[in-house]
């Protein structure tokens, strides 16, 4: 019988959180730095894999902690999220086409990706569609939180990042609803993130730093904390008006160390969106003060009896094969065997085994006669036809096989250009996509990109294009086959409003 009782941890970038859950509520809860003193590091190097089961492996065993079911959150700025539409398909069509999708807008090669999607329904101009969410973690980094939990003797039942752990409570503990727009703002000394959750399902998951500020940066610079996430909040709004022109942010939830109403009221003010700051402890109704990541921590683990319309999990475990269950040893009774019975069984069985392959050789004989008569008329025939033809018909006939071959031996030419368009998606930098492929065999064989490129950046267009010529330039595939490949031209257009960068790439 499964414990009723559940781990939540929460990997922070300065400190470990652990919460202990039964029957969604918490009954005990740790804030363990990685460092003793935190005048060492301004941020602790989470990747280390040894001191952070180490860390783990203490803390269980200090605070003597039975239960071993665990659901971890992983920071936000670990994890990559990327929507983009694919049509209404069959379930069991949608991870193909998802992968295929998904090469276009990730940076990084699926194979060294840990990913996990949520498929939501919209409508569109050209009709339904599905809105595929799609979350992602580099493989090698998850082993390292996994390897922390495994070293510890702990059943991972899941894996998240710690923003949708915080939306969690906060859809738990009725602050927010599950079909309302909201962004999810954290702020620590170095570092903060933005979320922004349409109607239960992510659209937008980014970083920032906060660490060049100041040093001590909430007792010293706080309009410049303003600035910086105003700046931050305009960019992710702007982002995600742009791909969602229907909705509006319905109001911004902040979880800071600093708890101070100033950034409520300035954020009320500036966006004219409702504004809560979050106290960690009065949301879970504990007197004690808790810190942001237990909250992440708890919001992991409600996971397991509460989940809201989010269900990304990034850990995907292989299940071992299922030993086979040992039969117990079952005494077989003798069966006394006479000799007739024996001699009647061999002659029957001699009589089929002969009548079986008699059967089959008069199957493959008459199989080969039918064969012989059918080519026999078909030589008939065609010694009829060819007797009627003259010289000049004979050789039109020759010349219309010879242009079928020579067709076919074309085609056969152009089998080189698969791999060239398996490759280009994974060489596409964010913001560039291709517009048209042209290929040219004669006289000269001649294969044409021409696409274009938007970022917020105008100079980060032309880089942009300028890393996909060199990246084209230096990809195996491409080398085999062409020893120039050119940037013919980039220049500037726009379209709706939207300044684009146009290029074209010629590869001889």
């Amino acid at each position: 019988m499964a414990s009723r009782r559940k781990l939540g941890i929460n990997f922070g970038p300065e400190d470990l959180n652990i919460v202990e859950v039964e029957k969604q509520r918490i009954i005990c809860h740790y804030h363990i730095p990685y460092l003793e003193s935190q005048d060492k590091a301004e941020v602790v190097d989470v990747a280390d894999q040894i001191m952070l089961a180490a860390v783990l492996q203490k803390t269980l065993r200090e605070k003597q902690i039975k239960t071993d079911e665990v659901i971890a959150t992983i920071p936000a700025k670990e994890v990559l999220l990327r929507s983009f539409l694919i049509p209404i398909l069959p379930q069991r069509e949608i991870k193909p086409v998802i992968d295929f999708e998904a090469r276009k807008y990730v940076p990084i090669k699926l194979d060294l990706l840990s990913f996990d999607y949520i498929l939501q329904k919209v409508k569109e101009k050209s009709g339904a569609k599905f809105k595929t969410h799609f979350i992602g973690i580099k493989q090698d980094v998850l082993d390292k939180f996994i390897y922390s939990l495994e070293q510890s003797s702990l059943k991972v039942l899941g894996m998240e990042t710690s923003p949708l752990s915080l939306f969690r409570v906060l859809i738990y503990k009725k602050l927010a609803k599950i079909n309302s727009n909201i962004a999810i703002v954290e702020t620590n000394r170095n570092e903060g993130n933005i979320c922004i959750i349409e109607k239960g399902y992510p659209h937008l998951i980014r970083d920032f730093k906060l660490a060049s500020i100041s040093k001590d940066i909430y007792a010293k610079d706080q309009e410049t904390i303003l600035a910086v996430l105003d700046k931050e909040l305009r960019h992710s709004f702007d982002y995600y008006r742009r791909q969602t022109t229907k909705y509006e942010i319905d109001q911004i939830f902040v979880f800071s160390e600093e708890r101070d109403e100033s950034i409520k009221e300035h954020l009320t003010r500036e966006f004219n969106i409702k504004t809560s700051l979050v106290n960690p402890g009065e949301l879970v109704g504990l007197r004690e003060d808790i810190k942001i990541g237990e909250l992440k921590a708890y919001g992991a683990a409600l996971r397991s009896s509460f989940t809201p319309t989010i269900a990304i999990d990034l850990y995907k475990k292989k299940r071992p094969a299922e030993q086979k269950e040992k039969k117990e040893d079952v005494e077989i009774p003798e069966v006394p065997i006479s000799v007739k019975t024996v001699i009647r069984t061999s002659i029957i069985s001699a009589v089929f085994i002969l009548l079986f392959y008699l059967f089959v050789d008069y199957s493959q004989i008459v199989g080969l006669k039918n064969k012989l008569n059918n080519l026999s008329q078909k030589r008939l025939s065609l010694k009829h036809k060819l007797s009627s033809l003259n010289l000049v018909d004979l050789q039109s006939i020759k010349n219309i096989y010879e242009e079928q071959l020579t067709s076919l031996t074309e085609a056969k030419k152009t089998t080189f250009i698969t791999p060239l368009l398996n490759t280009l998606p994974s060489l596409m930098p964010k913001g560039v996509w291709l517009s048209r492929i042209d290929l040219r065999l004669d006289p000269e064989l001649v294969f044409r990109l021409e696409g274009k490129a938007y970022l917020e950046d105008e100079a980060e267009q032309i880089k942009a294009v300028n890393k996909l010529a060199s990246v084209i330039k230096e990809n195996k595939e491409f080398k085999k086959i062409f020893n120039i490949i050119d940037l013919d031209y980039v220049k500037q257009t726009m379209i709706d409003d939207f300044a684009v960068s146009e290029f074209g790439i010629t590869c001889k």
